[in-house]
């Protein structure tokens, strides 16, 4: 036992056993009743494991109670070793560490359905047994709630348990919300005529991944049309959100505030799919509203722009019927070439750095888009409100959720390794800074991240629960 050297037994005149245990780290031993009743309990477990003639069926239950987590494994290596010499021991735990130290074929779980009771065995369970083999614990399945009866957790659930997605994203919406305090102060006492804007943020804060180096992507909406839109009320609302950005000490807006204005949504309507799209940015601006924005001010109207934009895409759909927006989804696979040609550009010029940009394209850029393509295309029956709702998601929220629409167990661990891959990009980012260039060993390190991040991806919308249709379509 750790830290004791022995235990001494001596009787008493009234028949009573008298324990004292030596401790290794002093000279005079302590009597039971000042020994700690995990040691105690240990002592017990040591006495009955180790008797010359062993027990028909020793029964523990709960053995982790008072005991120091550690010598969970410990203590399951006794009772294994017990079995080993010819005994048989029966154990009743709620702790995930002891559970963690045990195999497959030594687990089995109680399942009580309609009153009736029925115990299992770990290892006959296939879908179990396929997680576990790829790399999650017993104690893990219990986590993740795959004990059937225990209320199975879906992958979404469990993503927003990961303790590094859970940090970004509430790292994320706190930041937001003190934009949105900013603006909210701003606009209170200042007055941009009758705009009837709507303003979002984008980016990283958008994607639930914002680092403390993040920049500030806004995007103002007005309801107005195009010509209606007063030329002063644009200035004082710029000057304002510029202001704000300062006094955040968020960096200056990219490209010299080049597309940083104030976007008319009547003419985004009336202008998609055609040439101006692409031209005056409209198209951008569309694509960020849908798969990685966050309303900063009047959520109101954000939500109803939404609204409007996907039932531009539903327009031919019957409420009734299910209904692929093929269009939206071609319209996303454009956003994904328009990123590629965006870092073609870049990787031409000698002066700009390119790394960076390869990097967000193989991470960031690939989550938002096919973590988004996935959902749409899991499910057979997908509806407008469904998308909706997939818009308040982030976009490995939405991987989930596709995960989950698809109801394949078997990619946990690989849903895991996909989770920790991406927290390591966002951690090389916040290395990185406001460093223009990526070092050739980083470089060299992510690119091999980035090929089982894109496999993964690849093996979701591959899946051969996707109809063939849907597949097809990605493809032609």
């Amino acid at each position: 036992m750790p830290g004791l050297s022995r235990v001494d037994a001596k009787t008493t005149e009234e028949g009573r056993v008298l324990l004292r245990f030596r401790d290794r780290a002093f000279e005079d031993p302590f009597l039971a009743r000042y020994v700690s009743d995990g040691t105690i309990k240990m002592f017990a477990y040591s006495m009955l494991l180790h008797e010359p003639a062993p027990h028909s069926l020793p029964c523990v239950e709960e053995p982790e109670n008072q005991l120091y987590p550690k010598l969970l494994w410990e203590l399951a290596e006794e009772f294994r070793a017990y079995a080993d010499r010819g005994g048989q021991i029966f154990v009743s735990a709620h702790s995930l560490g002891f559970l963690n130290a045990m195999g497959l074929d030594e687990v089995f779980w109680l399942l009580k359905e309609d009153g009736d009771s029925e115990i299992r065995r770990v290892r006959d369970d296939e879908r179990n047994q396929a997680i576990h083999d790829g790399g999650r614990s017993d104690g893990g399945l219990v986590e993740r709630g795959f004990f059937r009866g225990g209320g199975q957790m879906k992958y979404i659930d469990s993503l927003r348990e990961t303790d590094s997605f859970k940090q970004r994203n509430e790292y994320s919406l706190g930041k937001i919300r003190e934009i949105q305090e900013a603006f909210k102060e701003t606009f209170e006492s200042t007055q941009y005529g009758d705009l009837g804007i709507s303003i979002f943020c984008a980016g990283s804060l958008g994607r639930g991944d914002a680092r403390s180096e993040s920049d500030l992507d806004l995007f103002i909406l007005s309801k107005k049309e195009k010509k209606e839109i007063r030329r002063i009320d644009t200035i004082k609302l710029l000057a304002n959100a510029i202001n704000i950005n300062e006094k955040l000490e968020y960096p200056g807006f990219s490209n010299d505030g080049k597309y940083f204005k104030v976007y008319s949504f009547p003419e985004m309507l009336k202008r998609l799919g055609s040439p101006d799209d692409d031209v005056k940015n409209l198209f951008t601006v569309r694509m960020l509203l849908l798969l990685e924005s966050r309303p900063i001010i009047n959520e109101e109207l954000y939500k109803e722009q939404i609204d409007l934009i996907l039932k531009h895409y539903f327009r031919d759909s019957s409420e009734r019927n299910p209904f692929l927006p093929l269009f939206l989804v071609n319209d996303i696979l454009r956003y994904w070439r328009t990123f590629c040609l965006n870092y073609e550009l870049v990787r031409n010029d000698s002066k700009k750095s390119w790394r960076k940009k390869n990097i967000n394209l193989k991470f960031s850029r690939m989550l938002t888009i096919f973590g988004t393509i996935f959902p749409l295309i899991s499910r057979s029956d997908l509806k407008r409100k469904d998308i909706e709702k997939l818009t308040k998601l982030t976009p490995m929220e939405r991987l989930a959720q596709g995960l989950d629409d698809l109801g394949d167990d078997s990619l946990v661990g690989e849903f895991d390794e996909f989770i920790n891959i991406y927290e390591e990009f966002i951690q090389l980012k916040e290395k990185m800074g406001e460093k223009i260039e990526v070092d050739d060993s980083e470089y060299k390190s992510m690119e091999d991240k980035a090929k089982s991040f894109s496999e993964f991806l690849y093996r979701c919308l591959t899946h051969n629960k996707i109809e063939e249709k849907y597949k097809r379509y990605l493809v032609l």
